[in-house]
């Protein structure tokens, strides 16, 4: 994958993980402020209904009136699920409400089972002053549901306490629910609040928030990622093309970067490696070049070959007269599968071995007189210079090489000439000749 994908990619990723933890966060935030919000209400829903019930209880007690079936219905406790069915004429909030009590007397307040639930945590946490929880109803409905517990107090007591206490009306009408003492729990407050109004409302508003800040983070998108085209990616593959056209052999080219930043250093940096190159390389054609006038330039054959397999990675002219074999021929070749005798060519193979990792051999710096195979197929003798070069971490063997064909010949024939010397009888004449008899 290239860079400018991978970076394209990588911000996209980037952007969507904090649009992703946008989402998370925010909806978590949300439903807590749901829930705060909600609590918040029914607290102050719960306090007006808990300072109505204790004023009116206390009222009612202190006024004298008889307690019957009559006059009941005005204690609070009775009257609030009445109350409660009634608010919905005055409030469509869905909000519902009632003092309830697992020994109710009045049957309109008899706990569900999520107000006993409430009602039995209160009694295993009595030091707890409310309690929050989401519930799902049957019908779909969700609700948080807020109780705090209603302990029984010292005016409670009044028809609350011993049935033989309670006034003759509540001993005769109610059987039960007596027998509490002071601080006993006698039921709950409870609230239901119904979350799909705030919710739908809170979400919606979220969701248009989230809307412009979703367009804001496409902007953001699109900002980061021509920001790094221009400032990053395309500045690298202007980098990359002169790179490119570096290794291709144009040491002339250079990167145009004017930034004062990293990529502006590191253009910098490669023009001047470019210039190094240049200089190297017009260095080193230089000295290829007289290389190759002084080695064209020689009357003996010139001959480089790797010193692992014996290839020939030079040729100049006057090997080409010596052995017969144009330059094309001999470059790349291996030596010893052309000019030397087959006889010599195991040997040569062995040496070479030894030549590769030590660049010394039986024949290295010396002048030896070999045979040598021209390309008509005859075998002459040559006089062998040989000498290593260590280039670019292998050795290379170096040999200069000359046709003693004629010189052989001359040697051979002073030789007969010594040898008839020494056979026979040399008369001296004057005037220095010189005759030789048989």
């Amino acid at each position: 994958m290239r860079l400018k994908s991978k970076v394209w990619l990588l911000t996209t990723l980037i952007v969507g993980l904090i649009m992703t933890a946008d989402v998370v966060v925010g909806r978590r935030a949300l439903e807590q402020n749901i829930r705060e919000e909600l609590e918040r209400d029914a607290r102050d829903f719960r306090a007006i209904l808990m300072a109505t019930r204790r004023v009116y209880h206390k009222q009612f007690m202190a006024s004298g009136l008889p307690i019957n079936d009559r006059t009941v219905g005005f204690l609070p406790a009775h009257a609030l699920s009445r109350i409660s069915k009634d608010f919905p004429n005055w409030s469509h909030s869905g909000l519902y409400f009632n003092n309830v009590s697992d020994q109710p007397r009045n049957p309109a307040n008899q706990a569900d089972a999520y107000e006993l639930g409430a009602m039995a945590w209160f009694r295993t946490h009595p030091r707890a002053e409310s309690r929050l929880v989401e519930i799902h109803l049957p019908d779909g409905e969700d609700y948080y549901h807020f109780t705090t517990p209603i302990w029984i107090e010292k005016y409670c007591l009044g028809c609350h306490g011993a049935r033989a206490a309670a006034p003759s009306s509540i001993a005769a009408d109610y059987s039960a629910a007596y027998g509490y003492k002071l601080g006993d729990l006698r039921g709950v407050m409870s609230i239901k609040l119904p979350t799909g109004p705030l919710r739908d409302r809170e979400f919606g508003e979220w969701r248009q928030r989230f809307a412009t800040r979703a367009i804001g983070y496409v902007v953001l998108l699109l900002a980061l990622g021509l920001l790094m085209n221009r400032y990053v990616i395309d500045r690298l593959a202007r980098l990359q093309r002169s790179a490119e056209r570096l290794a291709g052999g144009d040491y002339a080219t250079r990167c145009v970067d004017d930034g004062r930043d990293e990529l502006g250093t590191l253009a910098a940096a490669f023009n001047r490696m470019g210039e190094e190159i240049q200089q190297r390389s017009d260095a080193l054609e230089e000295s290829e070049e007289r290389f190759r006038l002084a080695s064209e330039n020689m009357r003996d054959a010139f001959v480089l070959a790797d010193g692992e397999h014996g290839r020939v990675l030079w040729w100049n002219k006057a090997a080409e007269v010596v052995f017969g074999y144009s330059r094309e021929e001999m470059l790349g070749r291996r030596i010893q599968d052309v000019i030397v005798p087959e006889r010599h060519r195991a040997a040569m193979s062995s040496g070479l071995q030894a030549f590769a990792l030590t660049g010394e051999g039986a024949i290295v710096s010396k002048t030896s007189e070999v045979g040598a195979l021209h390309r008509d197929g005859r075998e002459f003798p040559i006089e062998l210079s040989m000498s290593s070069l260590y280039l670019n971490g292998q050795w290379m063997a170096v040999g200069v090489a000359r046709d003693i064909t004629e010189r052989k010949r001359i040697e051979l024939e002073a030789q007969r000439f010594a040898s008839i010397v020494q056979s026979s009888d040399v008369i001296s004449r004057p005037y220095g000749a010189i005759w030789i008899a048989g």
